[in-house]
């Protein structure tokens, strides 16, 4: 089903993608402890790494809406300045 995701990093190779993606599952962990207020950030957020030729994409969600997906946009922009929001295939549950 074609939805949203953010595309918050990109490497070369994939040892920095999958450290990348250990890093942006860290950084989400510690907002959600951080800020039990934001319910953006107590959702689950699947982090995940795309490899179009030639870079690994790590994107995260599953945003059903481009609205879903700029909630957390704007919650992370300070930390991920070169973020953006892109239509992709995403995992739909439920």
């Amino acid at each position: 089903q074609k939805g949203w995701r953010i595309q918050v990093v990109f490497a070369r190779e994939k040892m920095a993608a999958d450290q990348a993606v250990n890093d942006v599952h860290s950084y989400l962990n510690t907002m959600r402890v951080n800020n039990p207020e934001v319910e953006t950030f107590q959702q689950s957020l699947p982090v995940y790494s795309v490899y179009l030729q030639p870079y690994f994409r790590i994107r995260i969600g599953d945003f059903k809406t481009r609205e879903e997906a700029e909630e957390l946009f704007n919650l992370i922009l300070l930390d991920y300045p070169r973020a953006f929001i892109l239509v992709d295939q995403i995992n739909v549950t439920g």
